[in-house]
């Protein structure tokens, strides 16, 4: 299983729904996978650690209250993944917020995945977006994906529609699903 910490904080705007560092000019850029080549169901290889892997998250065009999860072996050995992407979310001051975050089996079973270098896995990411000035609303400003144990993680890319980072995304709830070897069906629950 492989954890992902999101960082938020509430800053008391009333502002709901992601908010990018690209000003209101830009273009909209696809949210396909296109970039990513997809892993293979099956295998035995050892478990993928952070330090071989990267995270992306995009926020898809159909539902703007989901991103779809790559998660892509850097390193030059083959590795494997299963289940889910553990989602941990964090204040500005790096302490856990109180979200609601639920693991679900969507699109289907997560079964292992083999990830040779430069392959990928996918999952996705759901929503429950909220006023930032309510007292159950996190505003996430930052993604890590972190180790199953311990205190180690690494920075994730979070992009909205316009290809920017998103800087920030006001939300009281998250559900995850399943790690996948290809994208079809993980970001359409």
């Amino acid at each position: 299983m492989l954890p992902v910490a999101l960082v938020a904080c509430n800053d008391g705007d009333k502002q709901s729904g992601p908010t990018t560092g690209a000003s209101s000019s830009s273009a909209p850029s696809s949210a396909s996978a296109a970039n990513y080549q997809p892993g293979e169901a099956g295998g035995s290889a050892a478990a993928c650690t952070i330090d071989h892997l990267r995270a992306d998250l995009q926020i898809q065009p159909q539902n703007t209250d989901r991103a779809l999860l790559a998660l892509t072996n850097t390193g030059s050995e083959t590795c494997s993944v299963q289940g889910w992407a553990n989602l941990v979310f964090n204040a500005a001051d790096g302490k856990p917020a109180a979200i609601n975050v639920q693991k679900v089996e969507q699109p289907g079973k997560g079964d292992t995945i083999t990830l040779q270098s430069a392959r990928t896995a996918f999952a996705g990411v759901k929503w429950t977006t909220c006023d930032k000035g309510a007292d159950n609303c996190f505003v996430i400003t930052g993604i890590a994906l972190a180790a199953p144990t311990g205190n180690s993680s690494i920075p994730a890319g979070f992009k909205g529609l316009d290809g920017s980072q998103v800087t920030q995304l006001p939300i009281n709830a998250v559900q995850i699903g399943t790690l996948q070897p290809a994208t079809q069906g993980v970001v359409a629950w």
